[in-house]
């Protein structure tokens, strides 16, 4: 996304990448006339898992 001066162009490649590193994962792009809808949900740690399932004391 360009926003004011110094923006940039990402490529999908580099949206996966820092929707990686930010712990979502990337479910791809779908376009809309002429722009792209980037979707990616939460990435479930194993940590995330074992609290979630964990049965209260």
């Amino acid at each position: 996304m360009l926003r004011g001066p110094g923006g940039c162009e990402r490529t999908e490649a580099e949206y996966r990448r820092l929707a990686v590193l930010a712990g979502f994962s990337f479910a791809g792009t779908t376009d809309i006339g002429s722009f792209s809808l980037i979707k990616s949900g939460r990435s479930v740690s194993e940590a995330d898992t074992v609290v979630r399932t964990a049965a209260p004391a």
